[in-house]
């Protein structure tokens, strides 16, 4: 093992020891199975959470903004119930007079950071799961700082301050603050087109994942703004010949094709959807402009 090879592992070891006790120490009621994060006293009577005790689940408010819990986990728990029973839940058949289950593009039920939650659904499951999003994202600015060449201090105030700000305990039980745990990851990715062209296939890869984490419009602009910075990169260091170009441009093409299985049923869904508040309440539907929802 190199010198060199030393130090970075052990500055990386750093960083993510100081996520891990940042998220202990504001999490504490979590870990030590005093309090999760999921309000189930809001919703007593929902099939989705049958055989539950909602009257003794009681979730923390003195801090976090939990409300969209309220629908993301119980599409999350329709959907992992689905899969138990050999189905793949399409349709959530309890909200209004039904909804789009997999075409739902806010709650994401197959969000990747989420995964453990389909496999054992519970609301400790489910807590973990959204503290998991923070540390992802600190660790995803700690390699991005490292790729640029930050120092150690540079790195762990930007690791902690990408996992623990103001937004993200904000909104941590919103599907906006997934999308963007993937933000730094797409501009690691983008930062490797400087050096190979081919990297442009990781970050439409990783922009798909993105996408499945919820909220489409922050993971839109997310990898909208690390392609053009990864373009930029790529032409400061040597340009674009040959192929280059063509592995570059190949990036939201990617991205595209690995989210068709929701977008396409997303983009019909919205293009059916209508809305009251314009032109005097009269039902008016978003038809072709559905696509920059």
């Amino acid at each position: 093992m190199s010198s060199s090879t030393r130090p970075g592992r052990r500055e990386a070891l750093i960083v993510a020891c100081a996520l891990l006790a940042g998220a202990a120490l504001l999490f504490w009621p979590l870990w030590t199975h005093q309090r999760h994060l999921v309000p189930f006293h809001v919703l007593v009577g929902d099939p989705a959470l049958e055989g539950l005790d909602a009257a003794a689940d009681r979730p923390d408010w003195r801090t976090y903004d939990l409300a969209p819990v309220t629908v993301t986990y119980a599409e999350k728990a329709l959907f992992a119930r689905g899969l138990r029973q050999g189905e793949l839940a399409l349709w959530n058949p309890y909200s209004g007079l039904g909804l789009p289950l997999l075409a739902d593009a806010q709650s994401q039920p197959l969000a990747p950071l989420f995964w453990p939650f389909l496999v054992l659904p519970s609301p400790w499951v489910y807590s973990a799961c959204l503290v998991l999003n923070l540390l992802f994202a600190g660790l995803g600015m700690d390699r991005f700082l490292q790729k640029l060449g930050v120092g150690i201090q540079g790195r762990l105030a930007g690791s902690l301050l990408a996992a623990f700000n103001p937004f993200t305990l904000k909104y941590l039980a919103y599907s906006n603050c997934w999308a963007y745990a993937w933000l730094p990851w797409l501009f690691l990715a983008a930062a490797g087109m400087r050096e190979k062209a081919g990297a442009a296939w990781i970050l439409g890869a990783l922009s798909a994942l993105a996408g499945m984490s919820g909220h489409p419009e922050e993971a839109l602009m997310g990898s909208a703004a690390a392609f053009a910075f990864g373009v930029i990169g790529r032409s400061q260091a040597g340009g674009f010949g040959g192929r280059r170009w063509v592995h570059c441009l190949a990036a939201p093409l990617v991205a595209l094709l690995l989210s068709a299985w929701w977008l396409l049923p997303f983009f019909e869904w919205a293009a059916h959807s209508e809305s009251v508040r314009l032109h005097g309440f009269r039902p008016v539907s978003y038809g072709w402009s559905s696509p920059f929802l």
